[in-house]
């Protein structure tokens, strides 16, 4: 045995002790098929699977380097085997990676044997870390397998060799991403390099929309628009992988919204009165998380978002013998009601007679009222939203 540079050379006939032995392996196991595929398995790569002679038909595609194995009935599966193509007109020609003088090594290492026909992962600098190192086989059969691009395995399979799976898609999560669900992560990955943070192949707001369309989050008809959704800071609400909540959001959506707004502009703690909605967390039961067709995200029209929970017959009855005070006839609840909390009952945004006096004359107080005296308040005689009688008068 001799060495030439740093190659190994062997002899002739060592080479042919080597081709004898295995043929009297294969002579003494009596040619099991079975037993030759192991055989042949162990000792070179690129073997095709053992199930390619139960097909009746071979198609071959050899510039996109696959075979096709058509199943002998329709209910049958289609197998598919991609192999390695090479330089010349697709036809496999080992010698194109390795050297046939009786060595058989690789022409040089994985890295640049790979990208003299390959450019993938050399483009930026943000490498994925197997293509950065030329580890190319990290991730690709360099022969043959099942699966395109000659990749070892698919989807989470294949990046959970390295990435943390469970951290990735954690069991109890209550909502998956459908890229990661469907185990396409090259869906929003490029899995040899990319100019954006996490390899990613576009920005998360170029990204997102190529699937969630923009006429979703900006209406033609909105008024106002979320400031993550305006400036595509889609990651401020939403994880990109998994969530323990619905719709992939990074928080419920109460301690959500206070990531960003202050709770205690909306909850203080010396409220009196604190609207359902803000007290319970479901600031979408009135805001759009998205946009809004009104200003401040609202939903809709301030007066038909209240009632979506208020009975709008007890507050603006359609009987046309009633009054309607005039911020209940403008659908101007917020005229007299603050939506979020407020330091008087019933969410009033002053104590009365002083909310009253906003809009009527203070000069209507006399001196011989009750309300002067303190006595009652003006909804004492006036009924607040609508009336049969006059001047919203209660009887």
């Amino acid at each position: 045995m001799t060495t030439e540079g740093d190659k190994l050379v062997r002899p002739g006939y060592m080479s042919g002790m080597l081709l004898i032995s295995l043929l009297l392996v294969l002579w003494l196991t009596g040619c099991s098929r079975n037993t030759r595929h192991e055989l042949l398995t162990f000792f070179f790569d690129g073997v095709p699977p053992l199930d390619a002679g139960k097909n009746s038909s071979v198609t071959v595609d050899s510039s996109a380097g696959m075979v096709s194995l058509a199943a002998d009935t329709a209910s049958q599966a289609v197998p598919v085997w991609f192999f390695h193509p090479s330089k010349k007109e697709g036809q496999k020609e080992c010698a194109t990676c390795h050297d046939q003088r009786q060595s058989f090594r690789l022409f040089s290492d994985n890295e640049s044997l790979c990208i003299s026909c390959h450019e993938q992962g050399q483009q930026s600098d943000g490498a994925h870390s197997p293509a950065e190192d030329g580890d190319c086989t990290a991730c690709h059969d360099p022969h043959g397998t099942r699966n395109r691009y000659l990749l070892d395995a698919t989807g989470l399979e294949l990046c959970g060799q390295c990435h943390d799976a469970e951290d990735i898609r954690p069991p109890e999560a209550k909502s998956v991403h459908q890229p990661l669900a469907d185990g396409t992560c090259q869906s929003c990955h490029d899995p040899h390099d990319s100019a954006n943070e996490n390899l990613l192949l576009a920005t998360p707001e170029e990204l997102c929309s190529q699937c969630h369309k923009a006429g979703e989050f900006y209406p033609e008809q909105a008024v106002s628009v979320h400031s993550p959704v305006e400036d595509g800071e889609c990651m401020e609400c939403h994880s990109a992988h998994t969530a323990a909540n619905e719709k992939l959001l990074v928080a419920m959506p109460g301690a959500l919204c206070f990531q960003c707004h202050d709770e205690e502009e909306f909850e203080p703690e010396e409220a009196e009165a604190i609207h359902s909605p803000v007290e319970d967390g479901e600031c979408l039961e009135c805001h759009g998380a998205h946009a809004g067709r009104q200003e401040s995200l609202i939903k809709g029209p301030p007066a038909q978002t209240c009632f979506s929970c208020h009975d709008q017959e007890e507050i603006q009855p359609a009987d046309e013998t009633v009054t309607l005070h005039s911020p209940v006839e403008d659908d101007d609840c917020v005229a007299c009601h603050d939506p979020h909390n407020s330091q008087h009952e019933y969410l009033l945004t002053e104590k009365q007679p002083a909310l009253c006096f906003t809009c009527h004359d203070e000069d209507l107080l006399e001196d011989d009222t009750h309300a002067d005296q303190a006595q009652e308040t003006c909804s004492s005689c006036h009924n607040p939203h609508f009336s049969a009688q006059e001047y919203l008068m209660r009887q």
